[in-house]
């Protein structure tokens, strides 16, 4: 008869523990616990340049619709969706400052903030949509 050495016994707690520890090593190589792979949103669009107001994003808005820079400050209008226009004025009914006529995205234009000695307010919106709201203002410090 052949007789195994006592310390070549292994008892049943050690196979099941060496079992577990197989088991839980394959798991964390298989990347977790099973399922279907985990889908990551992909990383948001990152933001404008600063001093830049978006022509057009989300409909007939400009975003932002205020800013504050200093002036002699250039912005840029960057459009967003087609059919807008970006004019300086108070009113709808009295343009001044023609920035772009109507345009088509990808498009851009820029405007250079007058040099002031006190702070003021230089008002613009969309021809075609000013009736709609579509202003903003651009908040001008010396």
């Amino acid at each position: 008869m052949f007789r195994l050495p006592l310390s070549s016994i292994v008892s049943s707690d050690a196979l099941l523990l060496g079992a577990r520890a197989a088991g839980f090593v394959l798991l964390l190589s298989c990347g977790g616990g099973g399922g279907s792979p985990s889908m990551q949103a992909p990383p948001p669009p990152p933001p404008p340049p600063a001093n830049t107001i978006q022509v057009g994003q989300g409909g007939s808005v400009f975003a932002p619709s205020e800013m504050t820079v200093r002036g002699g400050t250039v912005v840029t209008f960057q459009w967003s969706a087609s059919g807008h226009s970006v004019v300086i004025g108070a009113t709808c009914a009295n343009p001044g400052q023609r920035i772009a006529n109507i345009e088509n995205a990808p498009f851009s234009a820029t405007f250079t903030t007058p040099t002031v000695t006190v702070n003021t307010d230089v008002p613009f919106f969309c021809e075609p949509h000013c009736g709609l709201g579509m202003k903003g203002v651009i908040h001008v410090t010396p």
